[in-house]
């Protein structure tokens, strides 16, 4: 199932958060696991995550939804991506208010 808010793609939603899946697969060939990429493909992730994460902000922002959590289903990389996320000026203030969850979700 899949629903969209202000044209943006979310897996789901549950009560006032939108989810968003990111199935690993194999974690040393994940585009999302920042910890074994060399430096380029660290920051085309990174980039890419983060251009990612703002459009679902902004969709957030015009909507009658409060957050967005990430299931990600991986333990390590799900603190990888928390880690990376909360270090952004960008997304700090998001992330400490909880309007950016990312959790591990087998």
């Amino acid at each position: 199932m899949e629903i969209e808010v202000n044209g943006v793609k979310f897996d789901w939603y549950e009560g006032n958060t939108l989810l968003d899946a990111k199935h690993v697969g194999n974690p040393r060939q994940s585009f999302f696991d920042l910890r074994r990429q060399e430096p380029f493909m660290q920051e085309v992730a990174g980039k890419k995550i983060a251009a990612e994460l703002q459009r679902q902000l902004n969709a957030l922002s015009n909507s009658s939804f409060e957050r967005i959590e990430w299931r990600v289903s991986d333990a390590q990389i799900a603190q990888a991506l928390e880690k990376y996320v909360k270090n952004l000026p960008t997304f700090r203030p998001a992330f400490e208010t909880g309007k950016i969850v990312i959790t591990f979700t087998p």
